[in-house]
């Protein structure tokens, strides 16, 4: 899966890996969550709501950073990261052939 970044986000920096895995399921996808020195964020919680269908998905990251969601709906996807000593993030995004995993970048508080 590809995910494409729909508006500019403010809260973390976000970017996909280009390098897809050939096996990876069609409607499955694992996002990873780092800070700034590109460690994983343990227990982050990330929320993908669909938009059209208003199904949401909720998962929390393990000690690597890493949540893997299935079934997702191929439609404009809403996604919420937060995590303790974090800065929130928040975006739309639509799922494409293509890359896996999803990388976001949190940034400290201040």
């Amino acid at each position: 899966m590809k995910w494409t970044a729909i508006g500019e986000t403010f809260d973390a920096n976000a970017n996909a890996n280009a390098n897809a895995d050939a096996d990876a399921d069609a409607d499955a996808v694992s996002v990873v969550v780092q800070n700034a020195d590109e460690e994983g964020v343990e227990k982050a919680r990330i929320e993908l709501s669909a938009a059209s269908s208003g199904h949401t998905f909720k998962k929390i990251t393990d000690d690597e950073g890493i949540a893997r969601f299935s079934q997702l709906p191929a439609e404009r996807l809403h996604v919420k990261v937060t995590a303790p000593g974090y800065r929130s993030y928040s975006g739309d995004f639509t799922l494409e052939n293509g890359a896996d995993p999803f990388v976001i970048k949190l940034r400290k508080r201040d």
